[in-house]
């Protein structure tokens, strides 16, 4: 399980650099289908109807916890997901081999359906980006009321706890209109930066990247993290435009 975190100001909702900085990656594109139209010349057939361009299919996963042959599909998807997830908004990083990652440099999945009070989906590994080394993690964590999340009593989803060390906190939107907190904690050398999307049917995806060296709880690489906050945040509403609500 991974810890929370966060940089630099005082908790609070409306910390006015996190607004603009987050404001700045918040973005949402739209794409419209195209519609053909054919003209007729006098004394000629009339020509066939186009029908407009058909929506692309949905490419999204569904996230299902109700057996381990489920949780295991989902856990693979999410890994799959995070993978091209990452090569769109950070197209230069790399997974690092071994240890926490498969011989072809893919983040390692799992899942836990409740051995420790908690149901979740987990993907990552080893992170390697402009020469700064890490690790990358995201959860699917089911909040659903049959068992506790990882906080054991619900997660909070306010900017009205104080970590301890330096620790940045915003509490906002996704461009979805899903609720979103984005939290930076540096402490005893360690960098996270974790962003937290709630998801409908009451679960949380939950991404968090570090300097931690192999994993959580681990020394740190170097002093930053392989992904800045703006990349962390890019990358969760990326994972959460691929999930199905």
């Amino acid at each position: 399980m991974v810890g929370s975190g966060g940089a630099g100001s005082s908790p609070g909702k409306g910390n006015g650099a996190a607004t603009r900085w987050l404001g700045a990656v918040l973005v949402l594109a739209v794409a419209g289908g195209v519609t053909m139209l054919a003209r007729s010349t006098p004394g000629s057939s009339p020509p066939p109807r186009v029908a407009g361009t058909p929506s692309a299919a949905d490419t999204r996963f569904e996230v299902a916890f109700d057996s381990e042959a489920s949780a295991e599909v989902t856990a693979r998807r999410l890994a799959e997901e995070l993978h091209e997830a990452l090569r769109t908004e950070v197209p230069e990083a790399r997974w690092l081999p071994g240890g926490d990652a498969r011989e072809d440099r893919r983040p390692r999945y799992d899942f836990d359906l409740g051995r420790d009070g908690a149901v979740f989906v987990r993907a990552g590994s080893g992170l390697l980006n402009d020469d700064r080394t890490g690790h990358l993690e995201a959860m699917i964590i089911a909040t659903d009321g049959r068992h506790a999340d990882p906080q054991r009593g619900g997660f909070d989803w306010s900017c009205l706890g104080t970590p301890k060390g330096q620790w940045m906190c915003d509490e906002t939107e996704a461009p979805s209109g899903a609720t979103m907190k984005v939290v930076t904690h540096v402490r005893a050398g360690t960098v996270r930066h974790l962003v937290d999307i709630r998801l409908p049917g009451d679960r949380r995806l939950h991404l968090v990247v570090s300097n931690e060296s192999g994993g959580a709880g681990t020394a740190p690489a170097q002093p930053d993290a392989p992904l800045h906050m703006e990349q962390a945040v890019a990358l969760g509403l990326q994972l959460e435009g691929r999930i199905r609500p």
